[in-house]
């Protein structure tokens, strides 16, 4: 109740003024006499009635175009997560036959961000399952730094409790942790001899 007073406070004092107004000119003691001037000042006050009507008409039909808008921008935002979603399982796939371990990985990661944004995280076992078999089927090696950012990002959707449920989340994160890393080229490997 107090929000529509403080957006119509102006409406409200007009209609008071009117109001009060009235009363003064009913207890007014001369004979009601009618000329052009009164007619003219009747006619406008009724059209300034006609026009604030509209107007309070008019607020209360954009609050439902905003409510409509706002539900069709949901809607827009969760169906361009979904298409994300697929996207990067495509990406996935098509860089599994490209054998791009970091490219594979980060658009999986990515693929399960937008399934987490979209609700949509029960997709997100097809992109799980296309990391899981490219790791078990070529046992990638990775740059350091990549396998830093990857884990980086991994450990970010933990946040979600939902993505906990999915079956191989887990098994994603052991490979990830357990995938190789390739030495820097300037390391040297000394090995001891027993």
């Amino acid at each position: 109740m107090k929000d529509f007073f403080n957006k119509n406070w102006a409406c409200l004092i007009s209609v008071l003024i009117a109001g009060i107004s009235l009363c003064v000119s009913l207890i007014r003691a001369e004979p009601f006499e009618l000329d052009l001037f009164s007619q003219l000042i009747s006619i406008l006050a009724i059209l300034v009635g006609v026009l604030i009507s509209w107007q309070i008409v008019m607020i209360i039909d954009i609050k439902n175009i905003k409510r409509n808008l706002k539900k069709d921008t949901n809607k827009i935002k969760n169906e361009m997560l979904l298409t994300d979603f697929y996207s990067n399982v495509g990406l996935a796939l098509f860089s599994k036959k490209t054998q791009d371990t970091f490219s594979i990985f980060n658009h999986t990661l990515r693929a399960l961000k937008s399934g987490i944004q979209c609700n949509e995280i029960y997709r997100c076992e097809v992109a799980i399952e296309v990391a899981i078999e490219y790791y078990y089927e070529y046992y990638p090696i990775l740059k350091s730094t990549e396998k830093k950012y990857l884990l980086s990002e991994f450990y970010k959707l933990y946040k979600n409790k939902e993505i906990k449920k999915l079956k191989r989340f887990y098994e994603l994160e052991n490979v990830m942790v357990h995938s190789k890393t390739e030495l820097p080229k300037n390391t040297k490997v000394i090995r001891k001899e027993l």
